[in-house]
């Protein structure tokens, strides 16, 4: 094993070499070197990001150490972004770790190109009248913009992007084992077995996808070619096949008896996937067309032409009971019907790709063969921009109903969003002065009494507490919490940066009282 591999081996596990390298082709920015900003950056460093950024122009505070593990008190009245660059760096000799003293805010103001050199850029404590202004830009980039917000014991995370579309979404039903349908060689296979004449131990090595298209044969026979649909048919369709055995200490049987439940599905394209194929991006291609969308389309075609109907097979086999002969000569007529698909769909993606003059090497085989293995389980996720969130009326309906559910967070949503309009009236964020407190307690209230009359909603909705617990803390950091969402918000960034598992959509809120946490699609 060589040493990267060595290295990363855990985590090559979960992504795999692909998803390794687009990590490693990432970089990443950081606004503001916060205590939560640190913790994610932290998670990202350690699994091997490319690079990452800090832009952030303030000094070290004795409050900063208090709550940044990656901060010491020698490093007081220096640069923050450098000292926290410092010691991030030390994670992991392979990351390129940079930083910025600069003011963020007149660079989000004039200079926003400054954000197109990076994948993510995630933003720790910027006021919404500036996030506004960065997440219009990072849209029009089609830059992944991640809003954190870290205070008291509450925790916030917002994620924008115009579209993301995930080919491994990991699921954990990829067996296509094509019992109702076999191609024709699995079902010239399946038919060469003759089960009766076989000895015990033959017998008791027929691999279950065998035992199961014989027993589905038959049971097409006697029902006018339909295959078991509700409950009680398919435990008529166990009956069966507990016939069609020698004893109960049939192993084999026994795995195609707990099999039913999972075969006896019609084997057809997914809902979602044909939602896919409805889409413009996948009927309106052009050289821009993104590679996931020419492999979509290229999809359709085969699905209706070669595919009849059918998307390509998985050729994924699960383990089962087993001499080794039968089940590799059956594990490689999955793998050549796979091979076969492959080839169909790749043919249509070469036409497409000369159609739109773009060169027939532009995606990989590798590319290509993921595609296909996972051609069931894709997604394309859209997002709602911060701007429209921001600047539009909600649906008033959907957050009252938020609001009043007793086990959800949203009403700390509705508090910072009170907070930004406090910061940008008074230039400071409530609770920051012990001897305005009070003060601030009301100012906030009616912050927050005039958005909700904004949203038709009544102020009475959200409950004086939240207010008094945001204005407590003076929106400082806690260790604890900032750790916690160090590992949530880098979770959702490698989700993003990798396009590996589904990342959130698109809001998520921790309340450290009760320990719950709520997700929104706002």
């Amino acid at each position: 094993m060589d040493p990267k591999t060595q290295k990363y081996d855990r985590q090559l596990r979960l992504w795999h070499a692909n998803g390794q390298a687009a990590l490693e082709n990432a970089n990443v920015c950081l606004i503001h070197g916060t205590a939560t900003g640190a913790e994610i950056l932290k998670n990202l460093i350690l699994p091997g990001i490319g690079s990452f950024t800090i832009l952030d122009n303030k000094m070290v505070e004795s409050a900063d150490v208090g709550s940044n593990f990656f901060l010491e008190m020698s490093k007081v009245g220096q640069s923050r972004a450098q000292t926290v660059t410092h010691f991030l760096k030390e994670l992991n000799e392979d990351v390129k770790g940079f930083h910025v003293e600069e003011d963020v805010y007149p660079l989000i103001e004039h200079r926003p190109e400054f954000f197109k050199q990076f994948s993510v850029v995630i933003a720790s404590e910027v006021p919404e009248k500036y996030l506004i202004k960065l997440s219009e830009f990072c849209w029009s980039e089609d830059i992944a913009l991640v809003a954190v917000r870290s205070f008291g014991y509450m925790g916030y995370f917002r994620i924008a992007i115009p579209e993301h579309t995930v080919t491994e979404t990991h699921s954990e039903n990829t067996v296509d084992l094509r019992i109702d349908c076999p191609f024709l060689a699995l079902r010239e296979y399946s038919e060469s077995f003759e089960l009766s004449k076989m000895n015990n131990m033959d017998h008791g090595n027929v691999p279950y996808v065998v035992i199961l298209l014989q027993a589905m044969e038959r049971w097409k026979s006697e029902h006018d070619g339909k295959i078991p649909s509700v409950y009680a048919e398919k435990n008529e369709f166990k009956k069966l096949i507990r016939q069609m055995s020698r004893s109960y200490d049939e192993e084999n049987f026994e795995e195609a008896i707990n099999m039913v439940l999972r075969v006896c599905n019609k084997t057809e394209v997914p809902s979602g996937i044909r939602s896919l194929f409805a889409t413009s991006a996948s009927n309106e291609i052009t050289s821009q067309t993104s590679d996931f969308w020419l492999l979509v389309r290229a999809l359709e075609d085969f699905v209706n032409n070669e595919g009849n109907g059918l998307l390509p097979v998985s050729a994924t086999l699960p383990d089962m009971k087993s001499d080794t002969e039968r089940y590799i000569t059956l594990q490689n007529i999955y793998r050549q019907k796979a091979r076969e698909d492959l080839m169909a769909l790749k043919n249509h993606l070469i036409k497409l790709q000369t159609l739109v003059d773009r060169p027939a090497d532009s995606i990989s085989d590798d590319q290509i063969e993921v595609f296909c293995k996972n051609a069931g389980f894709l997604k394309a996720l859209k997002y709602r921009s911060l701007a429209e969130e921001f600047q539009s009326n909600p649906n008033t309906k959907k957050i009252r109903q938020w609001l009043e559910d007793e086990t959800g967070n949203l009403a700390y949503y509705v508090v910072i969003r009170a907070v930004d309009r406090f910061y940008d009236a008074h230039k400071r964020y409530p609770g920051q002065k012990d001897e305005l407190v009070e003060d601030d307690v009301k100012l906030l209230k009616e912050f927050t009494a005039s958005l909700l009359r904004e949203w038709n909603l009544p102020a009475e909705i959200i409950s004086e507490d939240h207010i008094h617990e945001v204005c407590r803390t003076g929106l400082a950091e806690l260790p604890s919490v900032a750790a916690l969402l160090g590992g949530v918000v880098s979770q959702e960034v490698i989700k993003l940066v990798t396009k590996q598992y589904i990342p959130l959509n698109n809001t998520f809120i921790y309340n450290g009282i009760n320990a719950t946490t709520s997700t929104y699609e706002l």
